[in-house]
């Protein structure tokens, strides 16, 4: 073997399942893009570069930061409360079945004959009461042991008009990877700032909820069923819109078109006619037009987001004329 061959040993490469720490980003989106240093008096202040030019200024990666964040932390703790379930119930099956002759021996001894103490049947909200009667029943705790445990709520218990914040958050998720093309009028990082800051209105919440169940697969959709919790969110937004409708807002607008695209999903075109007028109207109560539109703001993002509103506007004018002719 010639001398000059060498062997290098390498250390072994990280296994690249294992997910990267989301990393924490204290730039704003402007300076990133500048590739300037981004200075800031608070962390909830204005940075210096973006005050002097006069913009908005955001922090699009840090809110997608903070939500993967509490998803793990959601993930960690779910899986921390499955282990202490398991190691509590093998503790208790080890104790029920330690020394299994010692009380019966006393028994024996003072001469009196029991039968064994049967537990009754611990009670599940999805899981019919069996017959004591049939082979398979059995009433102790451990016979539930593979019972599912009971589904999360859909609406605060605090705010019941309100989306569960447990769900919302992935419906949020969902609407924006799956419908973000479709309704371009909502920003992922201003959504995502609403809701952390509890800032989301709750008819504009409702009417995201009602989209993003169509792509969920969290139990507590697909249990009760997508079009069973679809109708709840839909049926409160429609509580809430009556109170709406009188002081219009844009917030309202977006709201009235993703609750007629509901109703259409639906195969409810009576519903989705009403709600779709109801949309257009708003829209000219509001001053939407060709000729307005350049004069409702300076500000090149809201000026993106009307003129994205309008679009949809015109699109779902368009649907509900051809709902017309039938």
């Amino acid at each position: 073997m010639p001398d000059d061959i060498r062997f290098v040993l390498e250390a072994p490469h990280v296994s690249r399942t294992q997910k990267k720490r989301p990393r924490l980003v204290t730039s704003c989106d402007n300076c990133r893009l500048k590739k300037i240093k981004c200075i800031q008096n608070t962390p909830d202040a204005v940075c210096e570069a973006c005050a002097a030019a006069g913009v908005s200024c955001r922090f699009r990666d840090r809110e997608r930061y903070y939500a993967e964040r509490s998803r793990i932390a959601a993930a960690q703790a779910l899986a921390a409360k499955n282990t202490a379930d398991k190691s509590r119930k093998a503790s208790s099956r080890e104790r029920d079945g330690a020394d299994p002759q010692g009380s019966g021996a006393e028994s024996a001894q003072a001469g009196a004959t029991r039968s064994p103490t049967r537990r009754p049947a611990s009670y599940h909200p999805y899981r019919a009461p069996g017959n004591p009667g049939d082979p398979g029943f059995r009433s102790s705790p451990e016979s539930d042991a593979s019972t599912p445990p009971p589904l999360g709520p859909l609406f605060d218990p605090l705010d019941p008009t309100r989306p569960h914040c447990d769900v919302m958050m992935t419906f949020i998720q969902l609407f924006f990877d799956n419908l973000n093309v479709e309704y371009p009028f909502l920003a992922y990082d201003e959504t995502i700032r609403l809701f952390f800051t509890h800032s989301l209105p709750s008819l504009l919440a409702n009417c995201i909820a009602a989209h993003g169940v169509r792509y969920s697969e969290l139990p507590e959709v697909t249990k009760r069923g997508v079009t069973h919790v679809s109708d709840a969110y839909c049926d409160t937004a429609k509580t809430l819109l009556a109170g709406e409708v009188e002081a219009p807002t844009l917030d309202t607008l977006h709201a009235l078109i993703l609750l007629a695209w509901a109703e259409h999903n639906r195969s409810r075109l009576t519903e989705f006619y009403a709600y779709g007028q109801m949309a257009i109207e708003l829209a000219q109560k509001l001053g939407f037009s060709e000729q307005a539109l350049a004069q409702m703001t300076t500000e090149q993002y809201e000026r993106t987001i009307l003129q994205a509103t309008w679009t949809c506007v015109n699109i779902l004018e368009g649907a509900v004329r051809n709902v017309s002719l039938f």
